[in-house]
């Protein structure tokens, strides 16, 4: 059996993977003692993750009493193509209007969600600047990551049959 640190991503393994992910998968401590889990359109901004939400919403109402969640990317259909990162994160919840547009504007750029024209001055930023309003950011900074990529396991030959 290959050891843990044989299948890691090395850092800029990590970083890539994430930009290539199109969702991250959310788990926040749901008050009611389960977890409370939900996919997230992001940005990643460094080494942290971003994502904007309703401010309402059951997760920012988690994060506000636990600010701690943790985010899973994961990608792959056969054993010897798993590949994912957990990342074990601090959660800062930011309600500055401001940063809200900022990230709301760069998540409509990165998804293609019709307002990427919003920096070229044709009027589309009031969309997310209407959003903005009743959103805020969530801010995920890494405190743990862990990451496999299967695709780096040396495999025994299958035996070939008689």
């Amino acid at each position: 059996m290959p050891r843990r640190a044989d299948i890691q991503l090395a850092p800029d393994e990590i970083a890539q993977f994430i930009d290539d992910a199109r969702l991250v998968v959310a788990s926040t401590h749901g008050g009611h003692g389960f977890p409370h889990v939900v996919p997230l359109w992001f940005l990643r901004e460094g080494v942290d993750i971003v994502a904007w939400s309703y401010a309402k919403s059951q997760k920012v109402h988690n994060l506000r009493r636990d600010p701690r969640a943790t985010l899973m990317f994961e990608s792959g259909d056969s054993y010897t193509e798993l590949r994912g990162v957990v990342l074990e994160c601090d959660v800062d919840v930011v309600d500055d209007p401001a940063e809200i547009s900022r990230a709301g504007k760069a998540l409509a750029i990165r998804y293609r969600t019709g307002v990427e024209s919003a920096y070229r001055g044709d009027g589309a930023a009031g969309v997310v600047d209407e959003q903005a309003k009743r959103r805020c950011v969530l801010r995920f900074r890494p405190v743990r990551t862990i990451s496999w990529d299967h695709s780096k396991m040396v495999l025994p030959p299958v035996p070939e049959s008689s």
